[in-house]
């Protein structure tokens, strides 16, 4: 089993096996309001785990990473959307879209 790793520069579609990991890692600093959000993920992906990593103090306040990793299920095409919105806000401040293709 492998692990993927994709950032906001990836250009897909990743291709990974049934029982691997992607992990995406975006920039984010929640004290400004603005967090990411990811759409559930399709049927070949399952989430495993969210988590938010702080930055090294002395830049406490400053823009962390926010990681979210899947791990692979099914064989088929899995489309990952997540959407930067601020506190309160309906609509997205920004997208971030990633393909990924699932094999036996």
């Amino acid at each position: 089993m492998s692990e993927t790793l994709l950032t906001e520069n990836e250009a897909g579609p990743a291709r990974v096996r049934v029982g691997d990991t992607v992990t995406v890692r975006l920039d984010e600093a929640p004290t400004t309001g603005f967090r990411w959000n990811v759409e559930p993920s399709d049927p070949p992906l399952r989430l495993e785990s969210d988590r938010f990593e702080p930055p090294p103090p002395p830049l406490l306040g400053g823009s962390g990473s926010h990681s979210w990793t899947f791990r692979a299920v099914a064989h088929g095409a899995a489309r990952l959307v997540f959407a930067l919105s601020g506190r309160g806000s309906a609509t997205p401040e920004r997208t971030q879209e990633f393909r990924v293709e699932v094999a036996p």
